[in-house]
């Protein structure tokens, strides 16, 4: 759990110690979905199954992991694909369970069997890294264009994983093409790294004509989203003068912005850059 939600969770303890004892964990209902299936029946609705996934996000929202897991494990028992993500992330997280890797990214693989993108996702993540399984980015290429494939929520940032593995040849053979095209796909679902990516081979012709004026309706979109690289790709196609006119003013205020998203590259650009105005004084 992240450090905010931990401190959420602390302070609905403290007054649930004001207000009187805690509700219970599992309404008699839930409780009652949740024996049905850990003693290999089915449940008898799509709606009893929502009701018992609804009630394990609850269990997780209030710190319970452990009873979260014993919920989400029944439902990816049933044939959840989904509940299968969630106990991948308990096994790779540590939450409700010992933190094992490996146990991940076998339920992450019955997720993805599953015809879920985020199993598919997450097992990309897993072979590029090593986590869990042998590192192989082959495998990690595969994942990410099911993932994308299936046009789902994680569509994004999957198209920006595979356009990364043409981009440097990384289980697929390079191609500047391909990996244009998927930034593209990307950056046209809103991923805001894509979006960056697009300007920049834009501006610099790879994989695509150069078109430095077009890059920078790219830039911005990224920039909207505070994505650090992009706010220095702004700055600097002001001071240099390229795909817009050139403006050092603008370029300063671009630079700060980027140095304020974490960018060092743009806190050593105004440092010169202040280092010439005081100099020309």
């Amino acid at each position: 759990m992240s450090g905010s939600i931990r401190a959420w969770i602390a302070a609905v303890g403290l007054m649930a110690l004001i207000a009187g004892p805690a509700a219970a964990q599992l309404s008699a209902t839930e409780q009652a979905y949740l024996d049905t299936l850990q003693s290999g029946g089915q449940l008898g609705s799509a709606d009893q199954a929502k009701a018992l996934w609804e009630a394990g996000r609850r269990l997780t929202a209030e710190g319970r992991d452990a009873e979260a897991f014993d919920v989400f494990s029944a439902l990816e028992a049933a044939g959840s694909a989904q509940a299968a993500g969630v106990v991948g992330d308990m096994y790779r997280q540590g939450e409700g369970v010992t933190k094992d890797p490996a146990e991940a990214a076998t339920h992450y693989q019955r997720s993805a069997d599953g015809g879920d993108d985020y199993g598919h996702f997450r097992l990309a993540l897993a072979y590029q890294r090593g986590e869990g399984v042998a590192q192989d980015w082959a495998a990690a290429a595969d994942h990410f264009r099911s993932c994308a494939d299936l046009q789902r929520d994680q569509e994004g940032i999957c198209a920006r994983g595979l356009a990364n593995s043409y981009e440097f040849g990384r289980g697929v053979p390079e191609d500047k093409d391909q990996a244009y095209a998927w930034y593209k796909r990307g950056a046209e679902l809103g991923e805001k790294v894509c979006q960056r990516k697009v300007g920049y081979f834009m501006t610099n012709g790879v994989g695509t004509p150069a078109d430095p004026a077009g890059a920078i309706a790219w830039y911005e979109k990224a920039a909207a989203q505070n994505e650090p690289d992009a706010l220095y790709n702004l700055g600097y196609a002001y001071y240099a003068g390229r795909g817009v006119t050139q403006d050092t003013a603008r370029a300063h205020q671009w630079f700060e912005k980027a140095k304020a998203a974490g960018s060092a590259e743009a806190a050593k650009a105004l440092a010169i850059l202040d280092a010439g105005a005081s100099s020309s004084q």
